[in-house]
């Protein structure tokens, strides 16, 4: 099965794919070619997690354990070790080719 996965992109869609897999406790690598968003993405789950956590929706252990599933992967070669890869950048033929 898929335990290691891989995010081309880190936009809304790429980093709310990234949060569900990692809630369901799949190592998951973000890749974006502009690294900042990378960051911002992980950034973006840690609020959305703690936001679960203050509602009650969530522990702290499970937001430390999802968080600690989520890592950046900073070239795209980082990916080669993963299960399944998944791309989800902007819906543009030229970048997607890129």
């Amino acid at each position: 099965m898929f335990e290691r996965i891989g995010i081309v992109g880190t936009g809304a869609m790429g980093r709310g794919i990234a949060q569900l897999f990692a809630s369901a406790g799949k190592q998951v690598w973000l890749h974006d070619a502009r690294s900042a968003s990378i960051s911002e993405a992980l950034r973006f789950n840690r609020e959305l997690l703690e936001r679960g956590v203050a509602k009650g929706r969530l522990s702290v252990a499970e937001l430390d354990a999802t968080l600690a599933r989520m890592q950046a992967a900073p070239a795209l070669a980082d990916l080669s070790g993963c299960d399944l890869v998944i791309e989800a950048i902007v819906e543009n033929l030229e970048a997607k080719q890129a």
